[in-house]
């Protein structure tokens, strides 16, 4: 194989994302513009050699693959692990790629970074921008005029309505909604911040804060 796609992290998402290869496919000859590639898991904490059929390697061992293509995107949710790990691998000169699940639904004018994830039963309506290394999950919805930054992670089963903005490595947890904003005046979620599970969010989210319930609203962080 000339080309090597990683897929750093081999829990829970990295196995999902990995079942969901066949899919994926697509997008990597796509991208790559070749059907010749093999996949691999990047995990230097786990120590088996395999898993699900697909080779594990340290990051040291991704490294030093010779005279291959090598590529990756991140499997790990965390909007800061992703940030640490995508600028120390981009340092290294090894190419990110995205990966868009064959059959999801997508409208006119939107346009997505490199290395982010679209897993299945995922909609993306109309002028929507996302950014790089962004995980958008299981059955969520993206509605229209909406702006995602970097390194951003939206659980399973979101609904985020149009006009919202979700600034870098902020954190959607699952089942949350994101109610609509405006063209004069975008519901914000701010950087490094968290919307926790279930929550309905109303209002404005300032960054590294953490919102929780319905309606949502700061958790205090001295309890």
């Amino acid at each position: 194989m000339n080309n090597v796609i990683g897929l750093y992290g081999a829990g829970s998402f990295g196995c999902e994302v990995a079942a969901l290869l066949p899919n994926f496919s697509y997008s990597i000859r796509e991208f790559i513009g070749s059907d010749d590639f093999e996949v691999v898991f990047i995990d230097s904490q786990i120590k088996t050699k395999e898993l699900m059929g697909i080779r594990i390697l340290s990051e040291k061992e991704f490294l030093e693959i010779k005279n291959k293509s090598l590529y990756f995107t991140i499997t790990i949710s965390n909007p800061s692990v992703k940030n640490e790990i995508a600028d120390r691998l981009i340092e290294k000169g090894i190419k990110p790629i995205t990966l868009m699940y064959k059959g999801n639904i997508s409208l006119s004018d939107w346009e997505i970074g490199k290395g982010s994830i679209i897993m299945p039963n995922a909609i993306i309506s109309n002028f929507v921008s996302i950014g790089d290394f962004v995980h958008i999950n299981f059955g969520t919805y993206v509605g229209h005029n909406c702006r995602i930054g970097n390194f951003v992670t939206i659980s399973p089963g979101v609904n985020c309505c149009g006009f919202v903005t979700l600034m870098d490595r902020s954190f959607i947890g699952a089942g949350a909604t994101i109610i609509q904003g405006d063209s004069s005046s975008y519901r914000y979620i701010g950087k490094d911040s968290v919307l926790g599970i279930g929550s309905t969010l109303i209002t404005n989210l300032p960054d590294n804060e953490t919102y929780a319930g319905n309606p949502a609203k700061i958790i205090d962080k001295n309890h």
